[in-house]
């Protein structure tokens, strides 16, 4: 899962949670036939998922207002494994995320501008799709986390074996 794949700042993780939403839990592919492998995996074992795929992100933050406390959530996370693959989904992530010190300042800044997700830092979330403000137990639970972990080591150990045996029946040939 991304959250598997990323160092974060101290301090960071409840504006990285709030700005990746659910996708904090979503099992990282590289390309089509891994994400409809994994979309597949997913079907097949009735359990509700995500998956990000690598894309081409032209996330900008732009200007913002002067004596804005806004700082870019990416600038503080970081793909720790998953190379490029997880650098390009936390860009298309959390690229347009900031994360600013209080409520108030939140809701002028997301009002605003709408092209933002706006975080505060004790993980409350803005943006154009929706407000909401962080329970105590998170968004995200644990339990998820686990389950997307496992699909996403038997997805990873499937398309091993299968990359395995491509390239021994290429050698073969």
């Amino acid at each position: 899962s991304l959250v598997d794949l990323v160092e974060i700042d101290e301090g960071w993780d409840a504006a990285f949670e709030a700005a990746a939403g659910a996708g904090v839990a979503a099992v990282v592919v590289d390309g089509r036939r891994a994400a409809q492998a994994a979309l597949s995996r997913l079907r097949e074992r009735g359990v509700t998922g995500a998956v990000l795929a690598p894309r081409q992100s032209s996330a900008q933050i732009g200007e913002l207002p002067p004596r804005s406390s806004a700082e870019p959530v990416r600038r503080h996370v970081r793909a720790r494994q998953g190379g490029t693959v997880a650098e390009s989904a936390l860009d298309t992530l959390i690229g347009r995320a900031v994360r600013v010190d209080g409520l108030e300042e939140a809701i002028d800044l997301s009002l605003a501008r709408d092209d933002l997700i706006v975080v505060t830092t004790d993980g409350d979330r803005f943006a154009s799709s929706g407000w909401r403000v962080r329970s105590s137990s998170g968004v995200v639970t644990a339990a998820a986390v686990e389950e997307q972990s496992a699909v996403a080591n038997e997805m990873s150990t499937s398309m091993q074996k299968a990359a395995t045996e491509a390239n021994s029946i290429g050698a073969a040939t």
